[in-house]
């Protein structure tokens, strides 16, 4: 069990500095973004030596690449630079590449979805040489926009490859965000996609009408359910917290989702650096 950060929510010039800044805020993995430290359009030659620099990093701080995104949706479909993250994601001894299903708005037809498949296949072919899996988030804004159509989507492409990016604040749909309707919703995602899960991230949702994302700590989650559900399909992989606003509420978003997972360690099989001292806030 260890906890990590969105890279691209982490302001940094190089990957040095990147990865002494994730040290320093006691984090031991992360999901990586190149554009997070890279501006230009990525060549093979650049990403070799982002590469180099980067090895040399989370070998320095002991910092584990949880996941590294591809940046590839249906409507951007460059199959060479998935490829060359790919490739990245085994240098690098990173698992899991993400796959984007975010599209244009009004444009989920039947259409879109049979080129989201078929990409989809493309791109699992790559990983299969890379030996790696793809990961694919639920949104409400993407084509894969409920734990229904993330369940109908493994089941075509019929996969091992093929694994889901589970965010609890992205299941609940406009007007639905109620600590009433919170573990049904959260229940139900996992009886379809629960042992299909390879990386968890974490923010929160207001209740309203509408869906305001916010960071851990101030909506109406409930972490202690979600933990429940994650011991019961045995996840034993890693946590990315985001939406933090402003980085210096990194820390404090960070720490409540820390003590509120010391009940469950015991259960998913910790291997977690603590945060500095100076920043524990007993809520």
């Amino acid at each position: 069990m260890q906890f990590g950060v969105f890279a691209s929510e982490i302001k940094a010039d190089s990957p040095a500095e990147l990865f002494q800044k994730i040290k320093d805020y006691g984090f031991s993995c992360i999901q990586f973004d190149y554009q997070s430290v890279c501006k230009e359009t990525l060549t093979q030659k650049i990403v070799s030596e982002l590469n180099s620099q980067i090895a040399a990093e989370i070998t320095k701080y002991n910092i584990e690449i949880a996941a590294i995104n591809s940046n590839l949706n249906i409507s951007h479909t460059n199959l060479k630079q998935f490829e060359l993250t790919a490739s990245s994601c085994k240098d690098l001894s990173c698992p899991l590449i993400t796959l984007s299903t975010a599209l244009e708005p009004n444009n989920n037809t039947q259409e879109t979805w049979k080129d989201l498949c078929r990409i989809t296949e493309q791109c699992l072919k790559i990983a299969d040489t890379y030996n790696i899996n793809i990961g694919i988030e639920i949104d409400t804004t993407h084509i894969i926009n409920t734990p229904q159509q993330a369940k109908k989507f493994l089941d075509e492409l019929k996969s091992h490859r093929l694994k889901i990016i589970l965010d609890v604040a992205n299941l609940f749909q406009n007007g639905t965000a109620t600590y009433t309707d919170m573990k049904i919703i959260i229940g139900n995602a996992f009886e379809l996609i629960g042992r299909d899960i390879a990386l968890v991230h974490v923010k929160d949702v207001k209740s309203g009408n509408g869906l305001e994302f916010v960071k851990a700590g101030n909506g109406i989650i409930d972490y202690h359910i979600l933990f429940e559900e994650l011991i019961k399909v045995k996840y034993t992989g890693d946590y990315i917290i985001h939406t933090f606003e402003k980085e210096k509420n990194v820390l404090p978003a960070a720490d409540f989702f820390r003590q509120v997972s010391v009940p469950h360690q015991q259960f998913l099989h910790p291997q977690h650096i603590p945060l500095p001292k100076k920043y524990f806030i007993i809520r």
